[in-house]
């Protein structure tokens, strides 16, 4: 009778969603193409390596869609939530233990072979999102709002012993962006249950305290850190990704050079299809075409909090917050280091950015707002 009764109840999926997560997917693709083109050509001779790998990865991305709209999200949130929780830890031991890890670039974050690599850290993300909205919404009841003093902080107390794991292993590695990213959307989700404002940021400043000293004690991250706020900056070392970044924002103007006219991507902006693809972004569109993905991952945003919003139940609810919450603050972070406003630190571009696990898996989290869209009110 219950499963009858949810099979009434389901609607159309959120297509406007769905639109603007095409749109994205395809805009993006065709800057991959424009940006990586010289590099594919002078490492493999083909101007088209990287985009047909992200075609590739696109194809498995939309397998993955298929899969999450047609779990019963409801029904099956602890047992997905366990899964994925206990997959993601075991997956990021073997990122530290060896012997299947791949170093790439100083850092061993990936599992796999030369052929084939999977970055544990971007689906601890979305176990993350699924552990935390069913303890949340189990220990909330109707939310955190509801619960004296004493027993939030117990709450808070689950949550930190939940994120703890996945952090710590991804701080090994090291990943100190991601872990960050894993703490905002954590705080996003407490907020998000109904937790005070005035908590969460006890609980983040906390994190500050604890977390900071040990990104201190890193020399990579501590020399970036220092050379972002120094008064002349190594321009040939530690800052020549960012100043290259900044030159190729800067030219491109109101409409930009145009598609394929990026002068930065000749070997000027170190891999331009990773993690600084908006820079390319900026100099070939220009202003406008910078503004047009700004609105559309803004209308993304405001999308999923309106599922969020409008959610059948709570821990329906936290997901999207959570879903939601990663593609914000990843995007907002990769936009604020393109442009100099952070320090540098590998934070993908949704949608934009060559990488395999993280497209993926970004494609899972839309697939899952679509899902919950299905249900809302």
């Amino acid at each position: 009778m219950e499963a009858a009764a949810d099979r009434v109840r389901r609607r159309p999926m959120d297509f406007s969603i769905l639109l603007v997560f095409l749109l994205l997917l395809a805009i993006g693709s065709i800057m991959l193409i424009s940006s990586s083109s010289i590099q594919a050509y002078a490492a493999y001779g083909d101007r088209f390596y990287f985009l047909k790998r992200q075609f590739m990865l696109i194809g498995l991305g939309l397998a993955a869609m298929a899969a999450v709209l047609l779990v019963d999200y409801r029904r099956h949130i602890g047992k997905l939530a366990a899964a994925s929780y206990v997959l993601s830890i075991v997956a990021l031991l073997l990122v530290i233990v060896g012997p299947i890890n791949v170093e790439m670039n100083g850092a061993t974050r990936w599992i796999g072979n030369e052929s084939f690599t999977f970055q544990p850290s971007e689906l601890a993300k979305l176990a993350l999102i699924l552990a935390l909205a069913h303890m949340l919404s189990k220990a909330g009841g109707k939310g955190l709002a509801d619960l004296g003093t004493k027993e939030t902080l117990v709450v808070a107390a689950k949550a930190m012993a939940i994120i703890a794991p996945p952090i710590a292993l991804i701080f090994m590695q090291p990943h100190k962006s991601c872990a960050i990213l894993m703490l905002a959307v954590t705080a996003i989700m407490l907020f998000a249950a109904g937790m005070r404002l005035r908590a969460v940021a006890v609980l983040a400043g906390a994190a500050a305290l604890v977390l900071g000293p040990i990104v201190m004690l890193s020399d990579y991250a501590r020399n970036r850190i220092v050379a972002f706020f120094g008064d002349e900056g190594d321009k040939l070392g530690s800052l020549w990704q960012l100043n290259q970044s900044i030159i190729a924002i800067g030219s491109g103007g109101l409409f930009g050079k145009g598609l394929g006219g990026s002068v930065q991507k000749f070997a000027y902006l170190p891999e331009p299809h990773n993690d600084f693809i908006f820079a390319i972004v900026a100099e070939e569109l220009g202003f406008v075409g910078v503004m047009i993905i700004i609105v559309l991952f803004a209308i993304l945003i405001w999308k999923g909090a309106r599922v969020a919003m409008k959610a059948p139940d709570q821990a329906s609810g936290l997901i999207a917050a959570g879903v939601t919450g990663l593609i914000a603050v990843q995007f907002l972070i990769n936009l604020c280091v393109v442009s100099g406003i952070f320090p540098v630190t590998g934070m993908p571009l949704p949608f934009f950015s060559y990488g395999g696990t993280s497209l993926i898996l970004m494609m899972a989290n839309v697939a899952m707002l679509l899902n919950i869209s299905r249900y809302c009110r």
